[in-house]
């Protein structure tokens, strides 16, 4: 039994491809370096002195700065190519988290954290739209999830070094440490993954593309009713960054090195079981139905707060419901936007994509905190967790329109 499992997991990180592999590098030594956004909000209030109020506006423009940057990412992917895009946003962002070091005013840092971030998130849509060049298609669900779990290590090192980076040495060594990773990022990216030296299906993309014209991903009004779906579900989901840690540590009492091991087991879980669960449901040709079996259990993860009983049995529940909700509902949704983009404008479909992610996250706490001000945790949790219960259902209902694809690629 247990070399059948072992046997399994092996076979999960088998058959990807090499530009995969480095990829995934890529990005576990940018994300190693993701300091400054974790303590940005400190280092406005604290070390600038420039309050609560204006620290939020900072942090704000994190938000609005991931957003353009989807958007743009996913343009620029289309007219110039995703291997361009990646490498001038991970050395030109490096540059600008430098530069940022030495800005100390409050509308110069607004400004300027909102085009750093811009640029580097710009990444985003195109190392996405780089797995459907890299990885066959048996491959590439795995492939996406061969990159989640790279960031999710990377996201793991970084805040911590972060906080030691920030108690010992000072703030300024965040953005030193950001910039040096993303640049360092880029040089191994140019050096490994140069087009000269990687044979992808770009070329039988191209190829596509000069016969057939390319439908704008706007005009596909079921993708964008699908993203709708799927981003009132990541709503309920991104309360695990704002309004989660504060109900454990207010209603149910847990202190911050408590929260701290509720993250690490999240991720610990994501690390340990994505690839082989994923690798065991894409037989099962249905992308679809593997996103909303994994938002329905995200929804409930929330319902399970709003119940009484002990707080033990509380956390355990929810943190294995959103681990694994979103181990079924990220890299599955990935596969479809990807399917949806074939022969198409790939890089304008997983902007778009990723443009979700990033609006959830500015929409999250706002809604999160409204519904707790104006009501109560436990109804905040109830409406959160029904409203996603619904987008699920929308979403099983067009499964037919969205996931044909996807069901044949996935």
């Amino acid at each position: 039994m247990i070399r059948k499992i072992a046997d399994t997991y092996i076979k999960s990180f088998s058959g990807l491809s090499r530009e995969v592999w480095l990829l995934a590098v890529v990005m576990l030594i940018n994300r190693s370096g993701m300091m400054v956004l974790p303590f940005i909000t400190l280092y406005v209030s604290d070390e600038l002195e420039m309050g609560i109020i204006r620290a939020g506006y900072i942090a704000s423009a994190f938000g609005v700065g991931s957003l353009t940057g989807s958007l743009l990412g996913g343009y620029l992917s289309d007219r110039i190519g995703t291997y361009k895009v990646i490498l001038m946003a991970l050395v030109l962002g490096g540059i600008g988290f430098m530069v940022l070091s030495q800005i100390s005013g409050f509308y110069g840092l607004l400004i300027g954290t909102f085009l750093v971030v811009t640029i580097t998130d710009a990444a985003r849509p195109a190392t996405m739209t780089a797995v459907a060049l890299y990885s066959t298609e048996e491959a590439k669900t795995r492939s996406i999830s061969l990159i989640r779990l790279a960031i999710n290590l990377g996201i793991s090192i970084g805040p911590a070094v972060a906080g030691l980076l920030a108690s010992s040495v000072g703030y300024f060594w965040l953005f030193m440490g950001d910039g040096l990773t993303c640049i360092l990022a880029g040089v191994f990216f140019w050096i490994m993954l140069s087009p000269k030296n990687v044979k992808t299906k770009a070329a039988t993309l191209k190829s596509a593309e000069n016969d057939t014209p390319q439908e704008s991903v706007y005009r596909d009004g079921y993708f964008i009713l699908y993203l709708f779906l799927f981003m009132i579900g990541l709503i309920s989901f991104f309360q695990i960054l704002s309004t989660a840690p504060l109900f454990l540590e207010n209603e149910l009492g847990l202190t911050k090195t408590q929260i701290g091991l509720f993250f690490t087991a999240n991720g610990l879980l994501i690390f340990l079981f994505e690839m082989p669960i994923v690798y065991t449901l894409e037989r099962i040709k249905n992308a679809m139905l593997w996103v909303v079996v994994g938002g329905v259990m995200i929804a409930a993860s929330y319902y399970i707060l709003s119940i009484l009983g002990p707080v033990w049995l509380i956390v355990t529940l929810y943190t294995l419901l959103i681990s694994f909700g979103e181990i079924l509902n990220f890299p599955f949704s990935n596969a479809i936007a990807l399917s949806r983009g074939k022969g198409k404008k790939l890089g304008q479909f997983m902007g778009l994509y990723s443009m979700t992610f990033s609006l959830s996250l500015i929409l999250a706490p706002i809604i999160g905190t409204y519904l707790i001000e104006h009501s109560s945790y436990k109804m905040a949790w109830k409406v959160l967790s029904v409203i996603s219960m619904v987008s699920m259902i929308g979403l099983y209902f067009m499964r037919h329109k969205v996931n044909q694809e996807a069901i044949i690629d996935s």
